[in-house]
């Protein structure tokens, strides 16, 4: 599970359209995204994924890809430069004009594979058959949000609703703080805000 944006990609011809989960357009948003997929391999393909900001380790972000998602009209042209993203491909629904829906995720991978190749703007997100026991560690020792499991031979379900085909573990993070100071409350209460250290 990365720490980015959902996202599905869909490409016709020369044109590429990119959407939120929410159903709002974001291909001015992602320009250099709507170019990778402009340039796949298919004269059309519909693609679900997510939009990542690596941090200086390399780490999934959601800090640094928020700040693209609130960028005004004239800081598009800064932001291929200020915050560089990458589309992580995990499901391909559609290539040409076979929808790809009701196929085995397995297959779906697969394909999705042969259709992005190499490491650039938009890549494969990869996967793991069997145990998910250690990837799941390997995310608790390295900080990230977490897992998603998903059966082999499921189809691909739209919208938002889930089904039992998927689950999510997250990697719960914990801290500990010192209350160091307050503010001043309003209205009457005695405390406001709680200033916080660690």
């Amino acid at each position: 599970k990365l720490d980015g944006v959902r996202i599905l990609a869909q490409k016709r011809g020369d044109v590429v359209r990119l959407w939120y989960r929410s159903g709002r357009e974001c291909t001015g948003s992602y320009p250099e995204v709507a170019r990778a997929v402009r340039a796949l391999p298919a004269d059309a393909a519909l693609l679900d994924g997510e939009i990542v900001a690596f941090d200086e380790q390399g780490k999934p972000s959601f800090e640094r890809v928020a700040r693209r998602i609130h960028r005004t009209r004239a800081d598009f042209r800064h932001a291929v430069t200020d915050v560089p993203v990458v589309y992580m491909a995990f499901d391909l629904i559609g290539v040409g004009d076979v929808s790809l829906i009701g196929t085995p995720l397995r297959e779906r991978k697969r394909l999705l594979s042969e259709l992005i190749a190499g490491k650039g703007v938009v890549r494969v997100l990869d996967h793991l058959e069997g145990s998910g026991e250690p990837l799941l560690e390997f995310c608790r020792q390295n900080e990230l949000e977490g897992v998603v499991a998903k059966r082999a031979d499921g189809p691909y379900r739209p919208g938002p609703k889930r089904s039992g085909d998927w689950i999510k573990t997250k990697c719960e993070k914990q801290a500990l703080f010192a209350v160091v100071g307050y503010g001043e409350g309003e209205k009457g209460r005695r405390i406001g805000a709680l200033d916080l250290a660690t």
